[in-house]
């Protein structure tokens, strides 16, 4: 297979699971939306703002004063671990008591900590500190403060080494003996004194703020509007996962491509619930009347698409059968046998369930003369068929009961009476139809596939599930039984209706006709 082919083939079955599950991920996301605007409206508005504080090299004061001031293990670091060093202490606890103090704050070291972040910008000598507070104005007073305690901080430990350093020149300098007050050594000692206390003087911490504080014209969080797309995205992202493994715990088909694709047939036919309710409301008691049938136009396609399906002169007997009970099929074989005569087609039906036989309710027949006394020789066959009265006149119709209830119904159908009750049927009419029990419950319609032209399947959706439809298609092919497609029941209206024509009159979905009970089997 082409590419191509694979692709258009994955966005279509992706197309029809967000068709099938829209309404999931649209729950989802607008609860996520929903909960992430009402958490983001009760959370407190928070302002952030940053300053930048430049690292000088200490190497200065020593150039200036001509001496080796601090000896350190600083002095001799690497500059990153220097810069390393200079970033630790402007977050330190020493910095926040003084900011505490300078703006007299109501909060402890470790409260203020926490609002704070510091960080090296890049591979620079740059250092920078993030506040964020609940006021613009706070936000902005607090980040200042930091750059100018760090600063304070730093000169003040520099002024005080040099102020051990002029106590240390002074107190060699009063050692000196009275007749060496005027020597060179004292000359040159109050010289360095004077480099030092100038040097003090100028003292600025070796660092300076480049990038003040600005003032924070909007709060950084929460941000409503952002949040919430994100939320509605995420939500939409978990709504997909959910409708996933829902769709993988859920087993029951719901949508008429997967039922065809399952089963490697194509769909004959899509027929709703509200076509059940239509077509077989009137017929229980009133089978005398002549307008009993509406038969629907989902019925009339069906009976279409059949003609066109092979040679009608081989396929003119078909069995009808589902995987299990209640999917509708017992109402298609109705229903499409009405559908057949009254477009002009000889029609038989055949009630094959043996066991629960029900094709005499809906068409108001006698259940007592059917298939079984046929076969067992106690009815005569031309007095087993009842001819249902349809308009137009000419329509032509007949019924054949299931009969009473044999103890062996494999043995009934495999006889040479319904061998031949078929053939015969065959070649009376043009088109014979024979309902019978689910393939997954008993063996009766594998046996009366052997004696038909072709098969047909029905599926119902919402409750047959993928695991039925497999083994239906594995039950089928071990009896070399190919049928000839698939009816899905229990679409929606809408769908339906655009899958078979144009009627304007159903193009509106209407909730009491998907709820309608069918009278299926």
């Amino acid at each position: 297979m082409r590419p191509e082919v694979d692709t258009r083939s994955s966005v279509r079955t992706y197309a029809h699971f967000l068709r099938n599950h829209w309404l999931v991920v649209l729950m989802v996301a607008v609860l996520a939306g929903v909960l992430a605007f009402a958490i983001s409206s009760q959370s407190q508005p928070q302002y952030r703002t940053s300053l930048q504080v430049l690292f000088r090299e200490t190497t200065i004061g020593q150039q200036v004063a001509g001496v080796p001031v601090f000896e350190t293990p600083q002095a001799n670091s690497t500059a990153g671990s220097e810069m390393t060093t200079n970033v630790t202490l402007l977050g330190s606890e020493t910095v926040a008591k003084s900011v505490i103090r300078r703006l007299q704050l109501g909060v402890d070291v470790q409260s203020l900590l926490r609002r704070v972040s510091v960080k090296q910008v890049g591979l620079s000598n740059i250092g920078e500190i993030t506040v964020r507070a609940r006021r613009a104005r706070e936000a902005q007073q607090i980040a200042d403060a930091w750059g100018k305690a760090f600063i304070e901080l730093r000169r003040q430990a520099d002024q005080n080494k040099l102020g051990d350093a002029i106590g240390l020149l002074e107190q060699r300098l009063d050692a000196l003996p009275a007749a060496e007050a005027n020597s060179e050594i004292a000359r040159q000692s109050r010289e360095q004194l004077q480099r030092l206390e100038l040097l003090r003087s100028v003292q600025d911490g070796n660092a300076e703020v480049v990038v003040p504080a600005g003032l924070p014209e909007e709060p950084f969080t929460p941000r409503t509007r952002r949040t919430v797309i994100i939320a509605v995205i995420l939500g939409a992202l978990l709504g997909v996962g959910l409708a996933s493994v829902r769709r993988a715990l859920d087993r029951r088909v719901k949508d008429p491509d997967d039922v065809g694709a399952i089963l490697g047939l194509p769909v004959l036919g899509q027929i709703s619930a509200a076509a059940f309710a239509e077509a077989g409301s009137l017929v229980p008691g009133n089978a005398g009347e002549a307008d009993v049938w509406r038969s629907t136009e989902e019925f009339r396609t069906l009976a279409t698409s059949l003609r066109y399906i092979g040679d009608p002169k081989h396929r003119r007997s078909i069995a009808i059968t589902s995987a299990a009970p209640d999917e509708g099929k017992t109402t298609v074989v109705s229903n499409l046998a009405v559908a057949l005569a009254r477009a002009g087609r000889r029609t038989a039906v055949i009630d094959g369930d043996l066991r629960r036989g029900r094709l005499h309710s809906y068409f108001g027949i006698d259940p007592n003369a059917g298939l079984a006394s046929v076969a067992a020789g106690i009815t005569p066959p031309r007095e087993a068929w009842a001819h249902v009265p349809l308009e137009p006149a000419e329509s032509e119709l007949l019924v054949m009961p299931a009969g009473p209830p044999p103890p062996d119904p494999v043995q009934i159908i495999e006889s040479r009476a319904v061998s031949q009750l078929v053939r015969d049927a065959r070649k009376a009419f043009e088109c014979v139809l024979v309902d019978t029990p689910p393939v997954l419950v008993v063996s009766d319609a594998l046996a009366f596939a052997r004696r038909v032209d072709a098969v047909l399947l029905v599926a119902r959706l919402g409750k047959t599930t993928r695991d039925h439809l497999e083994r239906l298609a594995t039950a089928l092919d071990q009896v070399g039984v190919r049928p000839v497609g698939v009816v899905v029941t229990g679409v929606r209206r809408k769908r339906a209706y655009y899958a078979t024509a144009y009627d304007y009159s159903a193009q509106v979905e209407s909730p009491d006709a998907e709820l309608a009970s069918s009278r299926s089997q």
